[in-house]
């Protein structure tokens, strides 16, 4: 005998979620600033060709062209968005603060600042062109920062996946050796893009995964 289908498929009332008002700075954020930045880079004179469209694109060049560079800065973000996402997550919904929390938040800030920077060529172009600083100096400060954050939550790096970590610092830093080797070449640019490259995603892997640990419970 056929089961007899009920009449009513309504979803419970308590599985419903509850209507959110969106706050109206999340508007401002998302829709009103992005198109005011649009607006005045377009007024200060720089053609939308450039700004607006992908650089292989305008420039002409390969589909492929920067390929590795993209995903390494889309390597970046997702270990800042998970990070700091988690942290959020766990300090405001769980209301629990602990040092994975702030490892998870502090790790993700600069995962966020490192991208920035590879996305905007900031050490190696910005700064140079407009501010006249040399680009040591802003390797060396992200490599301080990057030292102070191992060291800070060195508790937490130790009993996490440290493999990854420690193979993400070996090739970055094989890579920044040859980068100031000022070294010519296609066998030097394989070395240092490809290392650097490399260490990216064993970053991103190791910054994954702890951000799953913290909203997991499990440390």
């Amino acid at each position: 005998m056929l089961a007899t289908m009920p009449t009513d498929l309504s979803l419970p009332a308590a599985t419903i979620p509850p209507h959110h008002r969106t706050a109206p700075w999340l508007y401002a954020v998302g829709v009103a600033a992005p198109l005011a930045a649009v607006a005045v880079v377009t007024l200060l004179g720089a053609d939308p060709k450039w700004t607006l469209r992908d650089p292989a694109g305008a420039g002409g060049l390969p589909p492929y062209a920067g390929f590795f560079s993209n995903l390494g800065v889309l390597a970046w973000w997702a270990a800042a968005v998970a990070c700091v996402l988690a942290a959020l997550v766990v300090r405001w919904g769980q209301n629990r603060r602990d040092s994975l929390a702030d490892a998870a938040a502090a790790g993700g800030g600069l995962s966020a600042v490192l991208a920035l920077d590879d996305l905007l060529l900031v050490h190696e172009a910005l700064l140079p062109l407009y501010v006249g600083l040399d680009e040591r100096w802003a390797l060396a400060a992200y490599g301080t920062g990057a030292l102070a954050y191992l060291w800070r939550f060195r508790a937490v790096h130790l009993r996490m996946e440290t493999g990854l970590m420690a193979a993400s610092i070996a090739l970055l830093a094989a890579s920044l050796v040859v980068d100031l080797m000022e070294l010519d070449g296609a066998k030097a640019l394989l070395l240092e893009d490809g290392a650097k490259f490399g260490g990216i995603c064993a970053w991103a892997l190791y910054h994954l995964r702890l951000a799953w640990t913290l909203l997991a419970g499990r440390a």
